[in-house]
């Protein structure tokens, strides 16, 4: 777990990447020597942008091969730039950035439905399919956006590109993940 001081000095870092980006259009560089050696670990991140409230642009991986510093300031760029939503120079001091940090996956080996139904912990766990080469996730906070598991885990496929039933097929790969959010 991440202190005050370490969130705090991410959630800057996000915001200095956006507007170093708008301002000068290359990618934030820090000097690592300045950098809390727990931030130097790797890790995935997710970031998301929210304007007066309202999400407008999130993306992130749970497994990223860089230290999380880092993560965070590539992805912030990609929330901000990339992802259907451009941060602008009018509306970057309105803009309001979440990190989700996310802990180690863990398989679900399932037999039936009941079954995972009570491996899964609503709006705690996050979850990931990885299947046939196909791999997304959905965070903690996006059980509210669904009426039930069924319905969850087939927007799930359908966001990964499959089919809407694939979850039920025997051996498909389903991962819980839990997160650390802090947000400014």
């Amino acid at each position: 777990m991440l202190d005050k001081k370490q969130k705090n000095f991410l959630i800057g870092i996000a915001h200095d990447a956006i507007l170093h980006k708008l301002s000068t259009g290359s990618k934030l560089v820090l000097n690592e020597d300045k950098i809390d050696d727990n931030l130097k670990k790797t890790s995935g991140v997710f970031i998301s942008i929210y304007t007066n409230g309202e999400l407008k642009s999130s993306i992130g991986n749970i497994e990223y091969p860089d230290k999380l510093y880092k993560t965070v300031i590539e992805t912030s760029v990609v929330a901000a730039f990339e992802n259907g939503y451009t941060v602008s120079k009018e509306n970057f001091n309105k803009i309001k950035i979440k990190i989700s940090i996310p802990d180690k996956l863990e398989k679900i080996d399932i037999k039936n439905d009941s079954q995972l139904y009570i491996k899964m912990q609503e709006n705690i766990d996050g979850i990931m399919i990885d299947h046939n080469g196909s791999k997304t996730s959905f965070l903690p906070g996006d059980w509210s956006k669904t009426k039930s598991n069924d319905v969850f885990l087939s927007e799930l496929c359908i966001k990964a590109g499959l089919k809407a039933e694939e979850w039920k097929v025997e051996g498909f790969g389903l991962f819980t993940y839990t997160v650390e959010e802090f947000e400014g």
